[in-house]
């Protein structure tokens, strides 16, 4: 005899959407990652492939961090304001965006 269950589907008519809501809530800040402390070193190699990517206008894809996740994005350099901590990007679609420095997690050549 074969006992054909439900799974969690039974579960989740008898939840209040409370508990629902908190549940998800859980999972997505259970997957949320802390943003890496960087020495030095990275540092450097970061501003370095920075600085010859706005000089030699290579294409750059930058690894970036916000709110637990990490994201990353190509585009080429317009400018650096490093008053204001930003980088000015145009991606090949012509759209330009800004990252902050303190969002850098790291930078490659592509």
């Amino acid at each position: 005899m074969i006992l054909r269950d439900r799974g969690s589907k039974k579960w989740t008519a008898m939840m209040l959407t409370e508990h629902v809501a908190q549940i998800r809530q859980y999972y997505l800040n259970d997957s949320k990652q802390l943003l890496p402390e960087l020495d030095e070193m990275q540092i450097e190699e970061i501003e370095r492939t920075i600085r010859e990517a706005f000089e030699h206008g290579h294409l750059l894809e930058v690894d970036t961090w916000k709110d637990g996740y990490f994201t990353k994005r190509c585009g080429y350099v317009k400018k650096v304001n490093p008053h204001g901590r930003m980088i000015l990007f145009k991606d090949e679609l012509e759209v330009e965006f800004s990252i902050h420095l303190y969002r850098l997690v790291g930078a490659a050549r592509v």
